[in-house]
């Protein structure tokens, strides 16, 4: 009869000891900082390498007058790209930059991560779908979940899942939203109410999404001063090779 320990064995995973990896990450938040690139040249005995990108968090949209979320933001894009290789291929790898403060209350998205290099197709992880704000109850039609597809290559991708808004009532007090973060590393920012005390007092903001690739928070204004939203985090790259 067969040990446990000899069962153990035989249903443990597969190990390769042979296999390294290594991360290129962008966690700054300066304003449109350009992302972090490096060049990665196979060394001897490599046969195979898998590239991962998650694509830059876009950045919260601005508010004014009395403006609240209408959406908040998608995390990054997801996207996995295997391919053989030898030793002496070299390969850039691009993780996405960050955003800068966003005043407008409908801005744009983030930036892209990227793989190029020894006979590799496009290989690339676009960024999420920035959040936008609204005049009262104007955007309310806009409180759904919503998956946002965007500019991904690779051989599995993964689109983004934009956050939603909770309204229990007419009050901005009454309103709760989350925003969601990049696949595999998905966690969500409950805001607090609003309009019960002075949220902003001055043109910045608060809450930062998370790294990598969070999108940014929405301002939110009660009859004060205009306010931006806050920067989305940049992207990150992990390479597997062995």
């Amino acid at each position: 009869m067969a040990s446990l320990s000899s069962l153990k064995t035989d249903v443990a995973p597969a190990v390769n000891p042979g296999l390294k990896s290594f991360y290129v990450t962008n966690n700054s938040i300066s304003a449109n900082n350009g992302g972090q690139c490096c060049l990665f040249t196979v060394p001897d005995g490599v046969t195979q390498v898998t590239f991962e990108m998650w694509g830059g968090g876009p950045p919260g949209a601005g508010a004014c007058c009395c403006q609240q979320t209408a959406y908040t933001g998608s995390g990054g894009q997801y996207a996995r790209r295997t391919i053989a290789t030898a030793a002496g291929c070299t390969y850039t790898l691009c993780a996405a930059g960050s955003t800068c403060c966003c005043r407008g209350c409908n801005p744009g998205g983030g930036f892209t991560s990227y793989v190029s290099g020894s006979g590799i197709a496009t290989t690339c992880a676009g960024p999420g779908i920035a959040g936008k704000t609204g005049c009262f109850l104007l955007d309310a039609a806009c409180c759904t979940s919503c998956v946002t597809q965007g500019s991904a290559s690779g051989d599995f991708c993964m689109p983004s899942v934009r956050g939603n808004k909770i309204q229990a009532g007419g009050c901005f007090a009454s309103n709760k939203w989350y925003m969601g973060g990049a696949y595999q590393y998905g966690r969500f920012n409950g805001t607090r109410s609003v309009c019960t005390t002075t949220v902003y007092s001055a043109p910045c903001c608060w809450g930062l999404g998370h790294y990598p690739s969070g999108p940014g928070s929405n301002g939110i204004t009660c009859g004060g001063p205009s306010v931006c939203g806050t920067p989305g985090y940049g992207g990150m790259i992990k390479v597997t090779y062995g």
